[in-house]
């Protein structure tokens, strides 16, 4: 939804969108239209795909960081994050 002219249209935005990809960083679950993103996409069975920003210097958390932000703030009683490093892409 990065081309997305009315925050109202979120959830239609997410509906015409093939995949959603989100971008887990610190703060991503204390946010009101990450959040709207992420339950739309659930809701309508979108393929996704996440990215995880680790490296706090650059806004990430830790994946424990995002999980109790998870739980404790929005009552989400599991989020499971399965990280895969991909050390060399291209030929």
């Amino acid at each position: 939804v990065d081309n997305l002219e009315d925050v109202g249209k979120l959830e239609e935005a997410i509906g015409l969108s093939a995949t959603f990809l989100v971008f887990l960083s610190r703060g991503y679950f204390q946010s009101l239209n990450c959040r709207r993103e992420l339950y739309a996409a659930v809701q309508m069975s979108k393929p996704s795909i996440s990215i995880w920003e680790a490296d706090e210097a650059k806004g990430g958390a830790s994946l424990e960081h995002l999980k109790q932000e998870c739980e404790a703030d929005h009552h989400v009683q599991v989020l499971v994050i399965t990280p895969r490093r991909f050390e060399h892409i291209g030929q």
